[in-house]
């Protein structure tokens, strides 16, 4: 195997290569470390999984610039497919992402209620103007979220936690296996219970967001309204969700490190 480590202050970014090429991708760093070190030393390069441990910034930061690239290179084939040539190539070519792995919960507190192990990973749904009129979902995202509209089917439709039927990752002996290539990834962690307390903080958040005055500010959701057409029109019928890319600041919202996705990865012995 090939381990590469990636300049990622104070964060981090790890390259994982199987005997047999297979290439995995973990972390991806700080935004200005992965745009300088990573994004050119990946380009075009096919991307067998790429795994967000868990949510801080220093760590779903790039990943969030990758999705960005690959949003951008969409956008720019689609415009061109349609005869506009107002659209600049992407200077940076994106990589292939056959799939991810990343835990988040659901943006409504009733869909976070029941059994951990019967609860699908975040996969954000398409909200329409009426929904967006309700003050239920006038909420402040974290970078998690907008992950996980990244992945959206109506945006760059990458499977999310394939290998565990969709569902969040934790440790259980009937799904701790994963063959990717020549190589096994055993999860090890986390746990229900880690998983269990990390959702209890996301639905209080959550509740704290919707009874926050600032998040109900109409110009706020105007400004949102306007940016959502704008970029539902630049994929056409391809993409109709939301890009909130602006919603909310929570920086006191971290996921604790007990709740990390973690894997042992073992190859030839």
């Amino acid at each position: 195997m090939k381990i590469r480590t990636f300049q990622s202050n104070e964060g981090d970014c790890l390259l994982v290569t199987t005997n047999d090429g297979k290439n995995i991708l973990i972390d991806g760093g700080r935004t200005r470390s992965y745009e300088k070190y990573v994004a050119p030393y990946i380009a075009n390069m096919e991307l067998e999984l790429v795994c967000v441990s868990h949510t801080d910034q220093d760590h779903i930061q790039g990943i969030l610039s990758l999705m960005d690239n690959m949003m951008d290179l969409r956008v720019y084939e689609y415009q061109k497919s349609r005869g506009n040539n107002h659209y600049s190539k992407p200077k940076v070519a994106p990589p292939i992402v056959k799939k991810i792995w990343h835990n988040a919960f659901n943006t409504l507190v009733s869909k976070n209620d029941g059994r951990i192990e019967d609860m699908l990973a975040f996969s954000s749904a398409e909200l329409t103007t009426s929904d967006f009129e309700a003050s239920s979902y006038l909420l402040s995202y974290t970078q998690a979220i907008k992950l996980s509209n990244r992945l959206n089917a109506k945006q760059l439709n990458i499977p999310l936690n394939p290998d565990f039927d969709n569902h969040l990752i934790y440790y259980k002996k009937s799904t701790s296996n994963v063959r990717i290539g020549s190589a096994n990834l055993a999860i090890i962690g986390p746990f229900k219970k880690e998983l269990y307390k990390f959702r209890d903080s996301w639905n209080t958040w959550l509740l704290e967001v919707k009874e926050s005055r600032n998040i109900d500010n109409p110009k706020k959701v105007r400004r949102l309204m306007a940016k959502a057409k704008k970029d539902e029109k630049l994929l056409g019928n391809s993409a109709s969700s939301l890009v909130l890319s602006e919603m909310g600041n929570r920086r006191h919202v971290t996921v604790p490190n007990l709740v990390s996705i973690m894997f042992l990865y073992e190859e030839d012995g």
